[in-house]
């Protein structure tokens, strides 16, 4: 019996990467990937791994249809556009149509909050995050079955000092496969669906994360806040919408349903022991 097919976009990225780990560890799917540039260090490196790497992109719709084919479920993450170049909500309704139209049985979107949403309408400038919730919106229209996590900022991020949900992307993979597991049982599948999930690791200040890393490095780390009037507009609301703690995924992270998949989330305490430390001691 031939094993079914995971589609994964951003495949060479942080959480597109977390989850070929995690399903080239499980073993029981294949797994397909989309690169830009099949010849690249990167897509080698995936194919000898044992992953199907097809050219193409969220940007290209035909490439999609075409990856799409066969596929049981589907990963997508968008390319912010000050690097792609293409309109984020551009990229993940081209997916959704290519999903659609291929009947994939599921697909899993890495969203965020819209800002301008929860802010009532006081912040329009931060597309990265109101794109990715309009896919949201587009899912539903389409009727293409879908989960949504929503992220937080990424724990090799700095952080300010207000308690904000961050999220670890090796805990990425793990999460999407445990869900892809599920998604023929019928009672996890309406808990899966019911509403978008915050895919977040911990929740953490700048203080608290300085006394952390402080502990685990043996020496003294300070948390300092810069502010700065030169930072662009979008930054600069998105960093006014964090500190209004607009997020809306309470105070429980990580939340019950991830919980009870079974996934064991990492801390800042691993973050620090695997990526900063040896960093910081690189620089010295």
């Amino acid at each position: 019996m031939s094993k079914k097919i995971v589609l994964v976009t951003g495949a060479t990225g942080k959480q597109g990467g977390s989850l070929v780990d995690a399903l080239l560890a499980h073993g029981g799917y294949s797994i397909r990937a989309l690169s830009r540039t099949v010849d690249s260090v990167s897509a080698a490196a995936l194919a000898s791994r044992g992953v199907e790497v097809l050219p193409g992109d969220l940007s290209d719709k035909d490439s999609l249809m075409k990856a799409c084919k066969g596929v049981y479920a589907a990963f997508g993450v968008s390319i912010p556009e000050f690097f792609s170049g293409i309109d984020e909500e551009v990229q993940g309704r081209n997916l959704v149509d290519a999903c659609h139209a291929n009947e994939v049985a599921i697909l899993v979107w890495s969203s965020l909050p819209g800002v301008k949403e929860t802010s009532g309408g006081r912040y329009t400038t931060v597309t990265a995050f109101d794109a990715k919730a309009e896919v949201e919106k587009y899912i539903k229209t389409v009727g293409q079955p879908a989960i949504v996590f929503r992220t937080g900022g990424f724990t090799s991020n700095s952080r300010t000092n207000v308690a904000a949900p961050v999220f670890f992307t090796s805990d990425v993979g793990p999460v999407v496969l445990a869900a892809i597991e599920k998604w023929d049982d019928p009672a996890w599948h309406d808990e899966l669906t019911k509403s978008p999930i915050p895919l977040v690791s911990y929740q953490i200040t700048g203080e608290e994360a300085a006394a952390i890393i402080s502990k685990v490095a043996g020496k003294q780390v300070d948390c300092i806040t810069v502010f700065s009037d030169q930072l662009p507009l979008p930054l600069k609301e998105m960093n006014q919408w964090c500190n209004e703690r607009l997020w809306g995924y309470g105070e429980h992270i990580p939340v019950d349903l991830l919980v009870k998949l079974g996934v064991k989330f990492h801390t800042l305490d691993d973050y620090a022991r695997e990526e900063l430390i040896p960093w910081m001691k690189s620089q010295e």
